[in-house]
């Protein structure tokens, strides 16, 4: 009678096994002591919260000193965050922070501030405009009370006659469309007195009527604004024209026609006032907003859009400059503090925002004050 032969019943991996379990050992092959692992965590929670630290202190200086504090402040928070709770809290504020920056950055990138003082609605004159009633800068506002405002009206005899042509009846409460104002946050109602008159979102102007503007409310305006590097001198230059009813240095534009893309608008009051032909479809909008024109009245004001389109040294010189329709000449204007002030309207303004846009461009060899007399801070423009 056979034997039968012992066979163990344990797997043959279970080796394996029992090494995968095993826990980690030191050099002597005994597991590390709970002291040692809990060491271990301190040590890199300190360095994480030395480094973290360190960063964010860097990034708060950085607020006051150059620097990108808007990246290295939420660098810091996302380095202690890896190890604290609190931190975590922190750099979620942060992001939401950011992310409400970005939302209002692009906003305003299209939709610029208006000009900070109305000075030619309330003091500037237009042809066969009478005088008007003095207002001061701190009066301006509708909110305030101002005692004795009683200025003249005057509405040209050429808007009455193009009623129903590109003027709106004198009637206001014949006006069926909605009286909207531009504004960062787009098209929002306008103000109205208690006769139903719609008021300029800059104030008081001390003038009543539509004057030589044809629509109660806002009056829709397309202008162009070519720049380009003098092919000689190298200089930043705009394309502007000279005005035949003020005489005044202006960059070209006119008024948008019923239903017309502001792109098309533009388009066609360069080629009509300068003669040069550009597409506009594919340019970013420089500013879109009320402006200060010697114009404006209290129930009448202009808006404008302008589109900023920067040329080639070929592109420039490839165009047929001619001065028609609305202009006496036209030319290309070296952008300085001189000049600028001799622009018409808020013209001078928009060029501000065009030489901003140009900032960092490796043909521009000025500085900003040498351009335009101001210093750039943040998203604001200062006077020297």
């Amino acid at each position: 009678m056979e034997r039968g032969i012992a066979t163990s019943t344990k797997p043959e991996n279970s080796s394996a096994e029992n090494t995968e379990n095993t826990e980690p050992t030191d050099k002597t092959g005994q597991p590390p002591s709970h002291f040692v692992v809990w060491l271990w965590i301190q040590a890199r929670r300190i360095v994480i919260f030395v480094i973290g630290s360190t960063v964010v202190l860097i990034g708060i200086a950085m607020i006051v000193l150059p620097g990108p504090a808007f990246i290295v402040i939420p660098l810091g928070l996302a380095i202690l965050a890896t190890e604290f709770l609190w931190a975590k809290k922190w750099l979620a504020y942060a992001q939401d922070h950011l992310k409400n920056l970005a939302t209002q950055i692009a906003k305003t990138s299209t939709l610029s501030p208006q000009p900070p003082a109305a000075k030619q609605s309330r003091r500037g004159t237009a042809p066969g405009y009478p005088r008007r009633q003095p207002v001061e800068e701190a009066d301006a506002d509708w909110s305030r009370p101002l005692p004795g405002y009683a200025p003249p009206e005057f509405t040209s005899p050429k808007v009455f006659q193009n009623a129903g042509v590109w003027a709106d009846p004198a009637d206001i409460t014949q006006v069926t469309r909605k009286l909207l104002t531009r504004t960062p946050s787009g098209d929002l109602p306008v103000s109205l007195d208690p006769h139903g008159f719609p008021l300029n979102p800059l104030g008081r102007t001390g003038l009543r009527g539509r004057g030589l503007l044809g629509k109660w409310g806002r009056n829709q305006a397309g202008d162009p604004l070519v720049t380009r590097f003098d092919p000689v001198t190298g200089r930043l230059q705009v394309l502007v024209i000279e005005r035949s009813d003020s005489g005044r240095l202006a960059l070209p534009g006119g008024m948008v026609d019923e239903g017309e893309a502001i792109t098309t608008t533009v388009s066609r009051e360069l080629a009509e006032e300068t003669g040069a032909h550009i597409r506009f479809e594919e340019t970013q909008i420089l500013f879109a907003g009320v402006v200060d024109d010697p114009r404006n009245t209290d129930q009448a004001w202009m808006e404008t859009t302008v589109l900023h389109q920067h040329l080639t040294a070929d592109q420039s010189q490839a165009l047929a400059l001619q001065a028609g329709d609305d202009a006496k000449s036209v030319h290309w204007m070296e952008i300085n503090p001189t000049n600028l002030a001799a622009l018409y309207a808020s013209h001078a303004d928009f060029v501000r925002l065009a030489v901003r846009k140009l900032q960092g461009h490796p043909q521009l060899k000025q500085t900003i004050p040498e351009l335009i007399g101001v210093k750039l801070v943040s998203s604001r423009t200062e006077r020297d």
